[in-house]
């Protein structure tokens, strides 16, 4: 199984970056495939709720966000980890989550069709 490790915290070595290289590690000595992205140096424009996605288009943004949403809709897993910064996760955290609209509005996309079997 692929998983996606996504970084929310600006900081390099950060608490965050540590449990999720030790979550990591455990899955790789089980078979699984990780690859890690620390979102802050990452260019991820937040979704513009511009619906291209809902008419069944990628998304309007061809950025290192693109990466992350076709690795997820053909089936990757999601570690996320984030600090909370006022009651919330972090900025960086919070755009590729957004950015994930892209997918559960795209009728067209991968994970939408396997949810749609799961439940019917």
């Amino acid at each position: 199984m692929e998983i996606l490790a996504l970084i929310g915290s600006p900081h390099k070595n950060s608490n965050c970056e540590i449990i999720v290289d030790e979550i990591a590690k455990g899955a790789e000595e089980n078979g699984h495939t990780v690859t890690k992205y620390i979102i802050h140096d990452l260019d991820v424009a937040p979704c513009s709720g511009c619906e291209l996605c809902n008419k069944g288009n990628d998304c309007r943004y061809e950025d290192d966000g693109t990466e992350i949403i076709d690795k997820l809709a053909n089936g990757a897993s999601v570690i996320l980890a984030s600090p909370i910064y006022f009651g919330q996760m972090t900025a960086q955290a919070k755009t590729i989550v957004d950015r994930f609209y892209s997918i559960f509005n795209n009728l067209k996309k991968a994970l939408v069709k396997m949810q749609r079997q799961l439940l019917f």
